[in-house]
Protein backbone atom coordinates (compact mmCIF):
# COMPACT_ATOMS: atom_id res chain seq x y z
CA UNK A 1 0.00 0.00 0.00
CA UNK A 2 2.72 2.11 0.93
CA UNK A 3 4.40 1.73 -2.25
CA UNK A 4 1.33 3.57 -4.32
CA UNK A 5 1.26 6.45 -1.43
CA UNK A 6 2.38 9.02 -3.63
CA UNK A 7 -0.41 8.54 -6.15
CA UNK A 8 -3.51 7.46 -3.81
CA UNK A 9 -2.73 10.64 -1.96
CA UNK A 10 -3.67 13.28 -4.76
CA UNK A 11 -6.22 11.09 -5.52
CA UNK A 12 -7.92 11.03 -2.24
CA UNK A 13 -7.40 14.61 -1.83
CA UNK A 14 -8.71 15.44 -4.92
CA UNK A 15 -11.92 13.97 -4.60
CA UNK A 16 -12.51 15.06 -0.94
CA UNK A 17 -12.04 18.78 -2.45
CA UNK A 18 -14.12 18.14 -5.41
CA UNK A 19 -16.80 16.76 -2.81
CA UNK A 20 -16.01 20.17 -0.92
CA UNK A 21 -16.28 22.54 -3.67
CA UNK A 22 -19.66 20.84 -5.00
CA UNK A 23 -21.28 20.77 -1.45
CA UNK A 24 -20.25 24.88 -1.07
CA UNK A 25 -21.83 25.31 -4.75
CA UNK A 26 -25.09 23.47 -3.97
CA UNK A 27 -25.83 24.99 -0.58
CA UNK A 28 -23.50 28.35 -0.45
CA UNK A 29 -23.70 29.68 3.13
CA UNK A 30 -25.37 32.40 3.03
CA UNK A 31 -24.48 33.70 6.91
CA UNK A 32 -20.47 34.69 7.20
CA UNK A 33 -20.64 33.57 10.62
CA UNK A 34 -20.87 29.97 9.18
CA UNK A 35 -19.24 27.28 10.01
CA UNK A 36 -18.14 26.82 6.14
CA UNK A 37 -17.35 28.51 3.23
CA UNK A 38 -14.72 30.69 1.40
CA UNK A 39 -13.61 33.17 4.56
CA UNK A 40 -10.72 35.20 3.72
CA UNK A 41 -11.27 39.65 4.82
CA UNK A 42 -12.08 39.98 1.10
CA UNK A 43 -14.66 37.62 0.88
CA UNK A 44 -16.06 39.46 4.60
CA UNK A 45 -16.16 43.02 3.92
CA UNK A 46 -20.04 42.86 2.74
CA UNK A 47 -22.43 40.66 1.69
CA UNK A 48 -21.81 40.98 -2.06
CA UNK A 49 -18.93 40.00 -1.58
CA UNK A 50 -19.12 36.94 0.46
CA UNK A 51 -22.15 35.70 -2.26
CA UNK A 52 -19.60 36.16 -4.64
CA UNK A 53 -16.59 34.61 -2.96
CA UNK A 54 -18.73 31.64 -2.36
CA UNK A 55 -19.92 31.18 -6.19
CA UNK A 56 -16.53 31.93 -7.71
CA UNK A 57 -14.46 29.38 -4.86
CA UNK A 58 -16.88 26.66 -5.43
CA UNK A 59 -15.96 26.14 -8.84
CA UNK A 60 -11.87 26.60 -8.57
CA UNK A 61 -12.44 24.38 -5.49
CA UNK A 62 -13.54 21.45 -8.02
CA UNK A 63 -11.38 22.67 -10.74
CA UNK A 64 -8.39 22.32 -8.25
CA UNK A 65 -9.79 19.24 -7.52
CA UNK A 66 -9.56 17.79 -11.06
CA UNK A 67 -6.12 18.78 -11.54
CA UNK A 68 -5.01 17.69 -8.40
CA UNK A 69 -6.10 13.87 -9.05
CA UNK A 70 -4.50 14.61 -12.97
CA UNK A 71 -1.40 15.15 -11.21
CA UNK A 72 -1.60 11.57 -9.92
CA UNK A 73 -1.43 9.97 -13.57
CA UNK A 74 2.33 11.48 -14.26
CA UNK A 75 3.49 10.99 -10.50
CA UNK A 76 2.29 6.34 -11.50
CA UNK A 77 5.43 7.04 -13.51
CA UNK A 78 7.73 8.89 -11.39
CA UNK A 79 9.73 6.55 -9.60
CA UNK A 80 12.66 7.90 -7.19
CA UNK A 81 12.31 6.29 -4.16
CA UNK A 82 9.25 6.22 -1.91
CA UNK A 83 10.36 9.31 0.60
CA UNK A 84 10.92 11.38 -2.46
CA UNK A 85 7.52 10.28 -4.67
CA UNK A 86 5.42 10.83 -1.45
CA UNK A 87 7.27 14.66 -1.12
CA UNK A 88 6.95 15.36 -4.60
CA UNK A 89 3.31 14.27 -4.27
CA UNK A 90 3.22 16.13 -0.83
CA UNK A 91 4.59 19.16 -2.46
CA UNK A 92 1.63 19.22 -5.96
CA UNK A 93 -0.89 18.66 -3.19
CA UNK A 94 -0.14 22.10 -1.18
CA UNK A 95 1.02 23.79 -4.51
CA UNK A 96 -2.66 22.86 -5.80
CA UNK A 97 -4.46 24.12 -2.44
CA UNK A 98 -3.08 27.33 -2.60
CA UNK A 99 -4.34 27.97 -6.33
CA UNK A 100 -8.17 28.15 -5.85
CA UNK A 101 -7.42 30.84 -3.44
CA UNK A 102 -5.06 32.95 -5.49
CA UNK A 103 -8.01 32.74 -8.01
CA UNK A 104 -10.89 33.76 -6.23
CA UNK A 105 -9.10 36.72 -4.54
CA UNK A 106 -8.22 38.16 -7.97
CA UNK A 107 -11.33 37.55 -8.73
CA UNK A 108 -12.78 39.28 -5.89
CA UNK A 109 -10.05 42.49 -6.68
CA UNK A 110 -11.42 42.53 -10.49
CA UNK A 111 -15.00 42.68 -9.54
CA UNK A 112 -14.95 44.71 -6.79
CA UNK A 113 -11.28 46.51 -6.62
CA UNK A 114 -10.60 48.76 -3.13
CA UNK A 115 -14.04 48.17 -1.91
Amino acid sequence: MTEHLHIILPLATGAIFYMTGYHISKNPPKDKKAMYGYKTPASMKSQKHWDYAQKVSAGKIKSAAVLMMLSAIPLYFFDQGETINTLVSVLLIVIITFVPIFQTEIALAEKFGND
